[in-house]
């Protein structure tokens, strides 16, 4: 692979990345004045500004993994022990920083914060997973010691639904905890399944200032890490994350770690259809583009119109939406037998003719599932 070289320039809130080839960015977006009320203004200290600009870093070069890396502002320490775990996790040489015009600010002013476990803030984004731990810790710490954060942004093709439905989800449930949102402005070109790369490491970052202001030291993500490298990307193993929290214990010297749960998308979606159903219309949850949705809806509306996803973002066709409508048929025996039917082995020839587009992203759990739900359905309908 031939050498690379990028430059990342910083600007309080802002990161510019530039090549030979192109120019990509970052940055936080000072709410207006006419927002809802969950949009807040970023804190503004030096440590945040500091994870920011780290992290993010990291998340630019997730895309190229350039072999030098010139900025203007420290690369801290610990976090550059966990950008060169990411380029071994991905058979990469470790990058050279070189530095240049080094801003006056140079390392962060920890703060001092009285932080407990009773209370947590969960990284939202408006789909089933964070749906399911804003419940499950809600009913653990109650609803005034949980808070739900969404970075509006990070998801560049589905990042505007995100957002609408995560602002509908605090208007519709009452038993929705406070939210804050953070809009960030993405101009990054990792997408796809490798922006499991960096992604979930910057979102936490993010977090962190905003915790830590709350008082929480726990933050709350998806779960089910590998434990093997293999089939994984850097942020979705369980050593990635043993070495994120170990070094931001490092860098800020208060125990606030990232945590989750193992379950896997039919476990979550059967607790939240079963302990607080009014959650599961809601769900923001899709992966086919904005301008698919409607046409690939209308099928199911005409197909099964009372075995749909309620939520009109949601396109009924795409992984993330079958994964909670065999969760649908699992838990819920009342559907009209034909549609839900029609529905799974639909979902059977899907699968034969998008396997090699999705078997990345498709575990186990998702083929077991479907076959016990047509059994299920089957036995039904003799």
């Amino acid at each position: 692979m031939e050498n690379k070289e990028v430059t990342i320039l910083s600007n309080e809130y802002s990161l510019r990345m530039v090549d030979d080839d192109e120019t990509q960015s970052l940055s936080i977006v000072k709410p207006s004045n006419n927002l809802d009320v969950a949009y807040i203004e970023y804190p503004n200290n030096t440590l945040s500004r500091s994870l920011f600009k780290n992290f993010g870093l990291m998340h630019l070069v997730a895309n190229s993994f350039p072999n030098v890396i010139r900025i203007n502002f420290l690369l801290i320490p610990e976090v550059f022990e966990i950008v060169q775990a990411m380029y071994a996790f991905n058979k990469r040489a470790i990058p050279k920083i070189k530095y240049f015009d080094i801003e006056q600010e140079t390392t962060p002013n920890l703060l001092e914060y009285k932080l407990t476990d009773r209370k947590a803030v969960v990284a939202f984004s408006g789909g089933k997973d964070s749906l399911w731990n804003v419940w499950r810790m809600t009913k653990s710490l109650g609803i005034d010691n949980v808070l739900a954060v969404h970075i509006a942004g990070i998801n560049r093709s589905v990042s505007a639904q995100e957002e609408k439905d995560t602002l509908a989800q605090r208007k519709t449930l009452r038993d929705f905890p406070q939210l804050k949102i953070v809009k960030l402005k993405n101009g990054s070109r990792i997408s796809g399944k490798s922006v499991m790369r960096s992604r979930d490491m910057f979102i936490t970052s993010l977090i962190i200032p905003i915790a830590l202001e709350f008082g929480a030291s726990r933050i709350v993500i998806e779960g089910n890490m590998g434990k093997q490298d293999q089939n994984y990307q850097f942020t979705e193993t369980e050593s990635s994350w043993k070495l994120y929290n170990k070094k931001i214990e490092e860098l800020i010297g208060s125990p606030i770690k990232v945590e989750w749960e193992d379950a896997d998308d039919v476990e979550c979606l059967a607790d939240l259809i079963k302990y607080w159903p009014r959650s599961v219309p809601t769900i923001s949850n899709c992966f086919s583009p904005p301008f698919a949705r409607k046409n690939l809806r209308k099928k199911w509306l005409e197909k099964t119109p009372n075995f749909i996803l309620q939520n009109p973002s949601q396109c009924g066709s795409c992984i993330k939406c079958r994964i909670v409508r065999i969760a649908m048929a699992l838990n819920n025996l009342n559907y009209p037998a034909e549609e839900v039917i029609f529905f799974l082995k639909d979902t059977k020839e899907w699968l034969k003719a998008k396997k090699d587009g999705v078997s990345d992203i498709i575990g186990q759990d998702f083929y077991s599932s479907l076959d016990k739900a047509i059994d299920v359905w089957d036995n039904l309908n003799n």
